[in-house]
């Protein structure tokens, strides 16, 4: 089964407003070697869309490519009307990605926010606020200890708060909540459909059979 891109909820505006994510013609890719082609994206503020597919059907390589990771083998991608080829700095700027994955074992996890902090030039107050509004997330009770002793779930925990901290247009998850325990879910699921009513966009990958609803 090709990639397919299923609403979860939509924008009441999305006939009108210009796309914040838009992805045409597109063939992903490594190297000259295809693996999903032809693939068209309209991507509004206010949108919840899963994208779906099977194994291997070169979902988390369009995620890599819709991110600036990897480039496409042909086609044009625009994120918050800049070209991703052309403008990469301020369009990789509008996203919040998440694969669930964090680089620093050694760091705790509140050094790996000040980090992302200090890359996304966000305020003390702001990066403060965020903390504290995940006092019901396991994640809250580990901040000042080494992701080393995270478990898969808090560090993917960890991973989705780094993606919130800027206020990106658009959150592109790639398989970002799957170890996430049910309970801590249903928390992340009512953030980020907040995040879609106050106008943030959100495109996610997942294998659990739970739909990112409230």
């Amino acid at each position: 089964m090709p990639i397919t891109f299923r609403p979860v909820s939509s924008s009441p505006s999305r006939c009108t407003d210009s796309p914040v994510l838009h992805a045409s013609d597109l063939t992903v890719g490594y190297g000259r070697t295809a693996v999903a082609t032809d693939l068209n994206l309209r991507v509004h503020r206010g949108d919840i869309i899963r994208v779906s597919g099977e194994n291997a059907s070169g979902k988390s390589t369009l995620v890599k490519t819709l991110t600036g990771i990897l480039p496409p083998i042909r086609g044009r991608i625009e994120i918050g009307g800049h070209r991703l080829d052309n403008q990469p700095a301020a369009a990789k700027r509008q996203i919040g990605y998440s694969s669930g994955d964090v680089p620093y074992t050694t760091l705790t996890g509140r050094e790996h926010l000040t980090i992302t902090q200090q890359l996304w030039d966000v305020d003390d107050a702001a990066l403060e606020r965020e903390a504290d509004g995940i006092r019901e997330w396991p994640l809250h009770r580990h901040l000042n200890e080494p992701v080393a002793t995270y478990s898969r779930g808090t560090l993917q925990q960890l991973a989705l708060l780094q993606a919130l901290i800027h206020k990106p247009s658009v959150f592109v998850l790639d398989e970002a909540f799957d170890n996430i325990d049910v309970d801590t879910l249903d928390g992340i699921f009512h953030r980020l459909h907040r995040e879609a009513a106050n106008g943030a966009a959100v495109l996610y990958v997942s294998h659990r059979h739970t739909e990112l609803r409230v």
